[in-house]
């Protein structure tokens, strides 16, 4: 028969803590306790979170629109018309691609 060897309990112990100190630090579970005993901070924070998201969705907007404007500058331009459009909503881009190439004349 072979001899059980035990550990002893602060061993075991010691084991335990360690694995709870590495949990902590994969969670950063102190930076999340640090930030939530400074609000002032936590609203800067979400204030510039807010702001760079607001630009993202104004900058991704206005692709999707130029993206689409361009589509229909196509259309209108290569396929004679857009014959799917109402007479009043071809006008009114036809409008449109005339405002904007206006502008860019006068870059």
């Amino acid at each position: 028969m072979k001899k059980k060897t035990t550990k002893p309990a602060h061993h075991e112990s010691l084991g335990l803590m360690q694995e709870i100190a590495v949990f902590l630090e994969k969670t950063r579970l102190g930076d999340y306790m640090d930030l939530m005993s400074k609000p002032h901070r936590l609203a800067w924070l979400n204030f510039w979170a807010g702001v760079w998201r607001g630009l993202g969705m104004a900058v991704g907007t206005f692709f999707l629109f130029a993206l689409v404007l361009w589509g229909i500058k196509f259309a209108l331009h290569h396929a004679g018309g857009v014959p799917w459009v109402g007479q009043r909503i071809e006008e009114f881009l036809a409008w449109i691609l005339t405002v904007i190439e206006r502008h860019q004349a006068a870059e």
